[in-house]
């Protein structure tokens, strides 16, 4: 290791080309961090006093051995986010200068710190993005039409702004002279052969903005490896794992690595690349990198078909989209592993689909029945191997219903009075088990969509007393205690499309109406429309009923 400190200019004057790895993130300052920066050459412009100013460590590999004649490449290990952004301020005053006429001096800023003006074409300029930047940035070193809008066009734009105010008070020369000769970095050259890059990059990893856990997996995985290689394995599988994944890079990780190593104990997020390199180390080493990589691939195809509830197989599509209603992703590492037996042909698409609707019924009876949510990741996490790989179904069922107290998996009697009995209208899962028990046994598409839960016997303002008469001498003698035992029950709940023009109407009246429930296409409304009164006795007779559907339909 090399580390010298030095004026920044002195690291691009020479015929040198900075090149970001594919392995790095893409560059991400936003304005506050420009500002910044700008704000700290502005203070030297105003301050003679001040001779220099620390904008921290540019570490690069050298790629092979400099001759006369050729350019020097660097590889960045760390920096580019400060080089990127003094780039477009570089480019900012060329182009600046070029608008005001002074093309002199718009020359001397792109021979010094834009181009290698002697090298070949692919040698010229002096910094190379990675993929996803590159090709943005160069249009912006060359001011042609970019014609899409992306960070690094926001950040150049900004950059023009704030260039346009202090050149009011101090010329385009005296701006970048102050660059040139304040701005100090401390050089850190790297021996590919002795220094370990890695090690080096994450000690170094404690300011700007930081990494996140797949910027740290990605880096650590890609590194080291011999430059061809490098690059095949980042445009096979990183780069698309990373274009398709997204914003959900450290989900997936998080899920993968609970997968693998069926751990019950949460990992915090900023501890996700720890575990995952722990993992590495205990099952690979760096020449079976194409293995990893390619297994992470597999699986973030799958993770984002649970996670967007889509697979060719139709059938799988529609279970995994009514799984998804049950908005949990406790089960996510389970299901990782059992996609992969689907995927691989040890499930055929109907056994994959029942496990899908087992996962349903287990998450959606232990919520009816009020059983604490905060064991689902210790059962889940670890399931996978606890069970008969040649009988997955079979032995998954035996797996949950096994569990006992917080961990069970409630029977049919806990479910049906639960159901029964339970405040269901605040439920969380209530629009779905009215949608569920709409759609049973019809083989018609069922559109829930815009429709909202109805209350038969209506809330009334939340207060008995708003009862209408006919209410009250419908329900009995006992008005009171049936509203306050049953209004938000199973028996008493719908769906509808019109909930406001049946409002606390009478029984009569919202049946009658137009669009009222002898008009619905709704099995639900529709029986309900049978009913010559509604009061308790046919308010628990219908949630009865509707509770030995549910029961069919998640079954235990």
């Amino acid at each position: 290791m090399d580390a010298r400190e030095k004026r920044f200019i002195e690291l691009i004057k020479t015929e040198v080309q900075l090149k970001i790895p594919v392995y790095q993130r893409t560059y991400d300052w936003k304005k506050e961090q420009c500002k910044q920066l700008f704000d700290d050459i502005i203070r030297l412009i105003k301050n003679e006093k001040l001779v220099s100013h620390f904008i921290g460590s540019i570490v690069y590999i050298e790629k092979g051995l400099y001759h006369l004649g050729s350019v020097n490449e660097f590889l960045i290990v760390d920096g580019q986010q400060r080089i990127t952004t003094l780039m477009l301020i570089f480019a900012a005053i060329e182009e600046s200068a070029i608008k005001s006429g002074n093309k002199q001096f718009a020359e001397q800023v792109r021979k010094e710190c834009l181009i290698n003006e002697f090298a070949k074409p692919n040698e010229a300029t002096k910094l190379i993005l990675s993929k996803p930047d590159n090709e943005v940035f160069q249009k912006i070193m060359n001011h042609d039409n970019v014609g899409k809008r992306t960070n690094l066009t926001n950040n150049y734009e900004y950059i023009k702004n704030l260039l346009s105010v202090i050149n009011t008070e101090f010329t385009l020369e005296e701006i970048y002279q102050t660059i040139k000769n304040k701005i100090i970095v401390v050089s850190i050259a790297l021996d590919r052969n002795k220094d370990n890059a890695q090690l080096i990059f994450e000690s170094l990893n404690a300011t700007g903005v930081d990494l996140t856990s797949g910027d740290l997996i990605r880096n650590f995985l890609l590194m080291n490896l011999e430059d061809s290689f490098q690059n095949e394995v980042y445009n096979n599988y990183w780069y698309p794992l990373q274009q398709s994944l997204r914003n959900n890079l450290t989900w997936f990780f998080l899920d993968y690595i609970y997968m693998k190593k069926g751990t019950t104990t949460n990992i915090k997020e900023k501890d996700v690349y720890k575990e995952f390199k722990n993992y590495f180390f205990e099952n690979f080493n760096h020449e079976k990198i194409k293995e990893v990589v390619s297994d992470l691939l597999k699986y973030s195809k799958y993770w984002l078909n649970i996670f967007n509830a889509t697979d060719e197989d139709q059938l799988v599509q529609s279970s995994l989209k009514r799984l998804k209603k049950v908005e949990s992703d406790t089960y996510y590492p389970f299901l990782l592993s059992v996609y992969n037996e689907f995927k691989e042909g040890r499930l055929d698409s109907e056994e994959f689909c029942e496990i899908l609707i087992i996962i349903e019924s287990f998450i959606l009876r232990r919520s009816i029945c009020h059983v604490p949510t905060n064991s689902l990741n210790a059962i889940f996490r670890p399931l996978f191997n606890s069970l008969d790989y040649r009988n997955l179904k079979n032995s998954l069922i035996d797996a949950l219903k096994g569990g006992l107290y917080n961990r069970r998996w409630p029977n049919d009697l806990e479910f049906k009075q639960a159901l029964i009995n339970g405040n269901l209208y605040y439920h969380e899962f209530c629009r779905l088990t009215l949608e569920q028990l709409e759609k049973f046994n019809n083989k018609e598409p069922v559109i829930t969509d815009g429709l909202t839960r109805e209350h038969i016997m209506p809330r009334a303002s939340d207060d008995p007393e708003n009862l209408s008469t006919n209410w009250k001498e419908m329900l009995g003698d006992n008005w009171k205690e049936v509203y306050e035992n049953w209004l938000h029950t199973l028996g008493n709940l719908t769906l509808t499309g019109y909930n406001s023009e049946y409002s606390d109407s009478d029984f009569e009246i919202k049946k009658n109406i137009k669009n009222g429930f002898k008009e619905s296409r709704l099995k639900l409304n529709q029986e309900i429309a049978k009913e010559a009164v509604w009061n308790e006795n046919t308010i628990k007779s219908r949630a009865e009923r509707l509770a030995n559907i549910a029961i069919q339909i998640w079954k235990y």
